[in-house]
């Protein structure tokens, strides 16, 4: 009988001992051989799945927590950019040392002044020179300047890189509203109370009338309160003027409803009320100009709201007889004495158109 393990090839025996084994196992288990080797394919199959979760598991594991890559050159770039910043903000803070010293202020002018002085105005500012030329407070100064009246700061500025410029407007007295306990109200011709004082002589001023109770203050306006009608009105009739209003002596506004104007020439004018004003101050000023101008003192012009003006000139007063020692000639002593009629005003009217 012919050997059949000579006659096997080597890869059929290793396949029947593997088999072999197989079946010992199955037999020992009390389980069939194909049962072993499904269970074993099985269990292969899951742990080659649980090695490919492990793996994929690691791999996303250290994507999420790998730093990332650097591109070529990164590095020495911002090294580049933080030399480059560093070297910035040294220059910037040399620039600003010097410009603190180099821009320091060695000149303070003043413009528009004529009754004070530069160095009093620039003792008011509270300025002074050798600091740099930011540092000043122009606000302050100007607030300061501001506190005497007459002064009207028009402006304080800085000019690059030594001198600090200061812009002033002297205020000028032009009204006196006068108390009858003597006290004087000095203002400018727009209303910017300058003084509160006992003034003597305020003829070479215009005077105004009614307004003494209202109280005002130094370095306040009269028309500050809205709620009062009356300095509304001076100011109005004023501004309305214009330079016509040098020959004005006074303007009374006691009675609101009856305002009152005085002219330097006698005439007197009885304006009304506070309506219309700048059509009422043309009627005015035309009025005197068609008055006779030798009648002017005591003259009269009532202005009324359809656009004519009523001149009414004064009373010719009779003239006295001469004192003779001679008696009177009477015609008929019986007669009785009759005394002379009184002549009475004349009265024009002018139309406006």
């Amino acid at each position: 009988m012919p050997n059949d393990r000579t006659n096997k090839t080597v890869g059929q025996r290793m396949t029947e001992a593997k088999q072999n084994r197989a079946s010992i196992s199955s037999v020992r288990l009390n389980k069939p051989a194909s049962e072993g080797a499904d269970h074993s394919r099985h269990y292969e199959i899951k742990r080659r799945k649980q090695r490919k979760s492990d793996v994929r598991a690691r791999r996303t594991t250290y994507v999420v927590h790998r730093k990332p890559e650097r591109a070529e050159g990164e590095p020495r770039r911002r090294s580049l950019a933080a030399i480059l910043i560093v070297t910035a903000l040294v220059l910037i803070g040399a620039a600003f040392v010097a410009f603190y010293f180099v821009a320091s202020v060695d000149t303070i002018t003043v413009t528009g002044n004529s009754r004070f002085s530069e160095q009093e105005i620039v003792n008011l500012s509270g300025l002074y020179t050798g600091r740099n030329i930011l540092l000043y407070d122009l606000a302050g100064a100007r607030d300061g300047i501001e506190k005497n009246p007459y002064i009207d700061c028009m402006g304080v500025r800085r000019v690059l890189p030594h001198t600090i410029a200061i812009e002033v407007r002297e205020r000028e007295e032009f009204a006196a509203i006068t108390a009858s306990s003597g006290l004087s109200c000095i203002i400018d011709r727009q209303g910017y109370v300058l003084d509160v004082s006992r003034r003597g002589d305020t003829s070479d001023m215009l005077s105004i009338r009614g307004l003494a109770s209202m109280g005002f203050t130094t370095g306040t306006s009269i028309i500050s309160d809205r709620s009062k009608l009356r300095p509304y009105t001076v100011m109005e009739l004023i501004n309305c003027m214009g330079d016509r209003v040098d020959s004005v002596e006074y303007i009374d506004v006691s009675n609101a409803a009856s305002v009152k104007i005085g002219m330097r020439s006698g005439v007197t004018v009885l304006f009304g009320d506070s309506k219309d004003v700048a059509e009422k101050t043309e009627y005015m000023f035309r009025a005197i100009t068609k008055a006779d101008p030798d009648k002017l003192s005591g003259t009269v012009i009532y202005i009324n709201s359809n656009g004519t003006a009523d001149i009414a000139y004064p009373t010719p007063q009779p003239t006295a007889p001469a004192n003779t020692d001679e008696p009177a000639e009477t015609t008929d002593p019986d007669a009785a004495e009759t005394p002379a009629d009184t002549p009475e005003a004349s009265v024009e009217t002018t139309d406006e158109p």
